[in-house]
C-alpha cells in the first residue's frame, strides 16, 4: 500500500482523489499487509503548519494498493483507491475497510486452432494405421514360415 494526501484533505467528505507523491511515515512510503490482512501505519497526522488542529478535526488520506497478494489480481484505477478519514481524539487504533481483492481464476489453456487439431488427428490416425499394418504383415510372415517349414 501507498498513502497519498487527498486532493481536499480537510473537506467534509473524503474523496478518492490523490495529489502528489506518496506520504512518507517514519521514512517509509510503501506498507505491506500482514498475513491476516492488517497493516499498521503509525504517525499519520491531522494538523499541519497551515491548519490548526482545533479548526480541522479530521484529515483525509487515500490508500492505494500497488501490489495484490499472491493469487489475487491487483485492482486498477479507482478500484485500487480507498479514502480514509483520520480524526483527532479517536483511539490510536482504527479499522478501515480497505481494497477488496479478487482472487485470480484458473488461466485459460491456449487452443491450437482447427488446423492444429486436424493435423494432430491425421498424424495420430496415420500412426495407428501403420502400426496395425505392421502387426498384420508380421503375423502373415510368421504364418507363412510355419506353413512352409
Amino acid at each position: 500500500l501507498s498513502i497519498y494526501e487527498a486532493a481536499a484533505p480537510y473537506g467534509g467528505t473524503c474523496e478518492k482523489a490523490i495529489t502528489g507523491t506518496p506520504v512518507s511515515v517514519n521514512g517509509e512510503d510503501v506498507f505491506t499487509t500482514k498475513a491476516d490482512g492488517t497493516v499498521k501505519i503509525a504517525g499519520l497526522f491531522v494538523s499541519d503548519s497551515v491548519n490548526d488542529a482545533k479548526s480541522s478535526l479530521t484529515r483525509c488520506y487515500v490508500l492505494k494498493e500497488i501490489e495484490a497478494p499472491a493469487g489475487f489480481i491487483t485492482p486498477q484505477g479507482d478500484d485500487a483507491l480507498r479514502a480514509v478519514k483520520v480524526t483527532v481524539g479517536t483511539s490510536a487504533v482504527s479499522t478501515y475497510e480497505l481494497v477488496e481483492n479478487t482472487q485470480q481464476g484458473v488461466p485459460e489453456l491456449p487452443l491450437t486452432g482447427a488446423n492444429g487439431q486436424m493435423l494432430m488427428i491425421i498424424g495420430g490416425s496415420a500412426v495407428l494405421l501403420i502400426s496395425a499394418g505392421l502387426v498384420m504383415v508380421n503375423r502373415r510372415r510368421g504364418a507363412a514360415q510355419r506353413n512352409g517349414s
